[in-house]
């Protein structure tokens, strides 16, 4: 029976339909389904007719919703008006023909890989969704409606479900050309749900429900009208052009006393088990198990570090999901551990492995080597296993299913190379749930993360970057968190690596809880800007702006304020200052904002390999490349990148040219010098940083990659420091010679003590810059004129500066060491 049978039918039975809701996300396509008289007809609504089960059952906002051709659900509105009811009808030519709920291949216009829904016309004419809704819950059924979307005769189009809501393409969008397709406003549900097909006239056309399907698999009408998986999905072609399985096939489970971790003596593995009737299949180099892959027939012995991957197969069942576990036999390791599982041929191949030179290429291919297999733009499925330390019995702290990717740029050269790990829906939860640094409990919702080589610095020391960048911990500037860990590929050990975030919009998201799908997040290098989430088009106005606008006058400062967070920008350009990064501001430029044209721009301090006295150039050369050359004048570098309107030093010399803004600039950059950046501050910090990397893991680490890499001949043990010495020769010297630039630059006095304090229920800002303390001490410019803004706490108020003045803000200008305290009640 075709489809048009399959509609009548439904016009003649009236039955009670209990309403799963749900949603997931992903996108598919479908073919010409066929129905037939059976007596047991399953609709695409997942009903079957003439069966004592022909309920569906779920919750729309966790009661169930019963619903029959009479009878219909009230809805509401956002906004809590009632809405008509919503009634079951059938009979259309648009019906839901297959649902991907963890999509791989059918990219939206963005390359990104949403679930999906296929919407097919039966009808012999066009069909215009134009005001149909589709929906996973009908609490709320025209959620997300159709704009003008028109599908051929025997016709299918899919839908996205992202939650970026999109109606309609914008005019002359080529859809074919661009793969643009509608967004819905909300996602599938990755265990499985329901969706609605709602006409203009509040009557359900379609509805199908959907089971958990494993990543890149789809839920599908086949022949005779039954709903089967599809291990290849097929959105927009005939679902018959793929092969349909009855299920999923069974977990394979480990036995309870084997777990993985660490071991201080061989194990025997015991058969991993699975529903009866199917067969366990085991892989031991960290590739994933097939129908061809050997089966387990015996217990296995392990007395080397090794990766065990099993899935159970059944006839007529797509494969079970892979289990991993790691097993680490007499190991030592003093940090945690992060195992990764990935195809060994794919990853470590000489000729196609991602991590190698490849084909034709040797060590020897002259740096940056742009033709080796690491520069190319490839991810690979793995499986991440993390332990937090390596005793015996330690369980895993998380593992997950996730994409690896070679990252850096010149660094990619070392023979340990940095790797970005990505967490995608197509994998498995598209975000990972954990306490990634302990030091930072807060952060806990992670959509990847990075394992660092130390980059430029992979040759002399193992922490700089990461140090430097946490001196910033209350400073308001946005920075990478991190830790030290500990890799192995496949159980074979790979060395001391940096655990970071990753910088993009999904680091927005899990610092300031903003969806990232609302982020402009920008890369900004010479004049070039790109964007790795949202638009570049809101910051190119801004440096057009800063270019070619006369900041001076109050009118046009007070606008540029409205564009950025000028407070931030000036600490943000003070770090770098302080930091002696000379490979910036031309490079390594990062900044946010909330895409909205009221939201202001933020910096992030990000890769500092260039900083504390490490450079190329002739100036610390002739102190040596590591000897903690620490008299660089910034001041005169950034003047070297600002002859263009794109680029940030333009930007910062033309806020200069403000008094106001450079009064702000000089007082907060002094709080930093005299708090974040204070010499026996930073020298704590690099010790505390050097004390956690045990001497024992250096030596490893320095075994398993002794040299650099390429033709360079040069030994990492003849240049790496552990101590950080040069870092703390940088710390104790830099102070003074930075302020003498700033007094070079800006004309100021010496530098006097002033102190900054308040009595009572309230704090005072400096130049709008919170302090780090309550009572702060700093050194500060003779003769500068200092911004103080007492600020009294909700159950205070403002009383009295202690030499009592009442003016507030007030604008001081000290000349020798003075204490300034306001008075709250």
């Amino acid at each position: 029976m075709q489809v048009k049978s399959l509609l009548q039918a439904r016009l003649v039975l009236s039955l009670t339909l209990t309403l799963l809701v749900g949603c997931g996300n992903d996108s598919s396509e479908n073919a010409d389904p066929e129905i037939s008289s059976s007596s047991n007809v399953e609709l695409s609504s997942g009903v079957i007719l003439n069966s004592s089960s022909s309920k569906i059952t779920g919750d729309s906002s966790s009661s169930s919703s019963s619903i029959s051709s009479s009878s219909g659900i009230q809805g509401s509105s956002s906004s809590g008006e009632v809405l008509p009811q919503v009634k079951w009808v059938g009979n259309s030519a648009l019906v839901i023909t297959e649902i991907a709920t963890v999509n791989l291949t059918w990219l939206d216009d963005q390359g990104e890989d949403p679930g999906w829904i296929e919407i097919y016309n039966a009808g012999s004419e066009y069909a215009n969704l134009n005001g149909y809704s589709l929906v996973e819950n009908l609490g709320t059924p025209r959620k997300w409606v159709f704009g003008d979307e028109l599908i051929p005769p025997k016709g299918f189009r899919t839908v996205f479900c992202s939650n970026r809501n999109l109606t309609v393409a914008p005019a002359g969008t080529d859809t074919d050309s661009t793969h643009y397709r509608t967004h819905t406003n909300w996602k599938l549900e990755k265990d499985g749900g329901a969706v609605y097909l709602i006409d203009p006239n509040w009557s359900i056309r379609d509805s199908v429900r959907y089971p958990m399907l494993p990543t890149g698999t789809s839920w599908g009408i086949m022949n005779r009208g039954t709903w089967k998986y599809f291990g290849t999905p097929t959105p927009e072609k005939k679902n018959i052009e793929s092969t349909a399985f009855d299920g999923i096939g069974p977990t394979v489970t480990f036995g309870s006393t084997q777990a993985a971790g660490f071991y201080k003596n061989p194990i025997t593995l015991e058969i991993p088990t699975a529903s009866s009737g199917a067969t366990v299949r085991c892989t031991f180099d960290g590739s994933v198990p097939t129908s061809s892959t050997s089966k387990m027939a015996s217990p296995y012995y392990i007395d080397s570090n090794t990766v065990v991957r099993c899935a159970a197969f059944l006839a007529g069942y797509l494969s079970g999901s892979v289990t991993t576990n790691t097993f680490f036999i007499g190991e030592s390791v003093s940090l945690p551990v992060v195992a990764i599982s990935v195809n060994p041929d794919s990853m470590f191949d000489s000729n196609i492995g991602m991590y190698e030179f490849g084909a034709g290429l040797g060590e020897y291919c002259a740096e940056p080597c742009e033709a080796a297999n690491f520069w190319k733009d490839e991810e690979l499925p793995a499986h991440v296993e993390f332990f937090e330390n390596a005793n015996v019995g330690t369980k895993k702290g998380f593992e997950i299913d996730a994409g690896i990717s070679i990252m850096g740029a010149w660094s990619r050269y070392n023979l340990k190379k940095s790797v970005s790990i990505s967490m995608r829906e197509q994998y498995q939860d598209g975000r990972l749930n954990y306490k990634l640094f302990p030091d930072y409990p807060e952060l806990k919702k992670f959509k990847g993360f990075v394992l660092r080589n130390n980059g430029n610095r992979f040759g002399f020391d193992y922490f700089e970057d990461a140090m430097g960048s946490s001196l910033l911990k209350g400073t308001g500037i946005d920075y990478q968190k991190s830790r030290q860990v500990v890799v192995f590929y496949n159980g074979e050990y790979y060395g001391i690596h940096d655990m970071r975030e990753k910088l993009n919009e999904h680091f927005v998201e899990t610092n300031y809880g903003i969806d990232a799908n609302t982020v402009d997040f920008v890369t900004h290098e010479g004049a070039i800007v790109t964007a790795s989430g949202g638009s570049t088009a809101g910051y190119e106005s801004l440096l057009q702006y800063a270019a070619t606008t006369d900041l001076s006058i109050a009118a046009n400062y007070t606008t540029i304020q409205t564009m950025m967070d000028v407070g931030n920008f000036a600490d943000y350009m003070a770090a770098e200052i302080y930091y002696q990064n000379t490979d910036w501001p031309n490079n390594n430029v990062r900044a946010w904002r909330k895409n909205s044209p009221e939201s202001q721009w933020k910096w992030v301090v990000f890769d500092l390999d260039h900083g504390f006295g490490f450079d190329w150039s002739n100036a610390c050369k002739a102190e040596g490349q590591l000897a903690g050359c620490y008299n660089y004048n910034m001041f005169d570098y950034i003047a070297s990148y600002a002859s263009k309107a794109q680029y940030l030093g333009k930007m910062f010399t033309q806020l200069l040219i403000n008094k106001n803004f450079q009064r702000l600039f000089i007082n907060h950059s002094a709080v930093m010098l005299s708090y974040y950046f204070e010499p026996t501050r930073v020298v704590a910090a690099i010790e505390k940083k050097a004390s956690e990397i045990p001497a024992s893991e250096v030596t490893r680490d320095l075994k398993k990659f002794p040299s650099f890499g390429g033709g360079y001949g040069l030994l990492r043990k003849d240049y790496i420091s552990t101590s950080g010495s040069h870092m703390i020769t940088f710390a104790n010297n830099r102070i003074p010679v930075v302020r003498d630039d700033y007094r070079e630059k800006f004309d100021l006095g010496d530098d006097i003590s002033v102190t900054i304090g308040a009595s009572g229920n309230g704090t005072v800002k400096v130049d709008g810059m919170t302090l780090p303390t309550t009572k702060f001490t700093g050194e500060f410019f003779s003769g500068h004129p200092i911004q103080l803004l007492a600020v009294a706490s909700s159950s205070g108020s403002f009383v009295k500066w202690e030499d009592g003045s009442t003016e507030n803000p007030r604008l001081v200008s000290p000349t020798a060491d003075v204490t300034y305290t306001a008075t709250f009640k």
